[in-house]
């Protein structure tokens, strides 16, 4: 993620890109949003599925090797059999690593990626005349794309370029091929993990070393009150999208130079 960390790039970052004759996404962003957001935003996009088949692997293996005697269990007030822990230990970490990690661990000869299109590494940044290139071709970028990924943030429609980017697509694409990312989705996805987990952990915690085993009865009343404070505010955030799209107007777009207007 550090690349979105500023819109300044370099000879270095442009040759992260490479010649290609398709494009399984365009990315198109605002380099005034904040780097997190899109990362989050853009990791759950590209990495769901894989980061949930991996979980399910580590889950039906942790399974097979409980059945099998072979991991530790504690026991759980009267019950007879004892339990298992190491699925609730692991599995949100397993989930959230591979999400987030899992295209810088694995080599690339191994796992390949998407091919998409980035402002700050295909185009260049330094040299003016092969800029003004790869801004012309433009179209050609849009054209060869598959699909084109927004990070929508409140800043979107309020951006000329990034107006310009999304109208030129769907000229040339039917709308089905636009997947919009609204950046408060991505953080309640892993804010609800992480205080999924923390919840858990500390029930675990209690259970294992207190014997306090209706803790349950407490946290998770305390994990859906959070939930539900994340999920308002997505819903809010939500309302808010649709009310500005349903205002919009290009005359109120904003850009980096008056002269872009022309």
């Amino acid at each position: 993620g550090r690349i979105f960390g500023n819109s300044a790039g370099s000879a270095t970052t442009y040759k992260l890109s490479e010649q290609v004759l398709k494009i399984n996404a365009f990315i198109s962003h605002n380099w005034s949003v904040r780097q997190m957001h899109k990362y989050l935003s853009l990791v759950l996009h590209f990495n769901f599925r894989l980061a949930m088949l991996a979980t399910f692997a580590v889950m039906i293996s942790l399974t097979a090797a409980g059945s099998w005697g072979h991991l530790p269990t504690y026991s759980f007030g009267t019950t007879i059999y004892p339990r298992g822990f190491l699925a609730r230990v692991l599995t949100i970490p397993v989930f959230l690593s591979v999400l987030c990690f899992v295209r810088d661990v694995v080599p690339c000869s191994m796992f390949l990626g998407p091919t998409v299109f980035l402002d700050k590494t295909c185009i260049h940044q330094e040299d003016g005349a092969i800029q003004r290139q790869g801004i012309e071709k433009l179209g050609a970028f849009l054209n060869c794309s598959e699909t084109m990924v927004i990070c929508y943030t409140d800043v979107y429609l309020t951006k000329l370029w990034t107006v310009y980017e999304v109208a030129s697509f769907l000229s040339l694409h039917p709308v089905q091929h636009v997947r919009l990312l609204p950046a408060h989705a991505a953080g309640v996805v892993i804010y609800s993990c992480v205080t999924l987990y923390f919840c858990d952990m500390l029930a675990l915690a209690l259970q294992t070393t207190v014997r306090f085993y209706y803790l349950d009865s407490f946290v998770l009343p305390l994990f859906f009150h959070i939930l539900a404070c994340a999920l308002r505010h997505a819903a809010r955030s939500r309302v808010e999208m649709y009310e500005r799209l349903s205002s919009f107007s290009v005359h109120q777009c904003s850009c980096f130079l008056d002269s872009d207007r022309a």
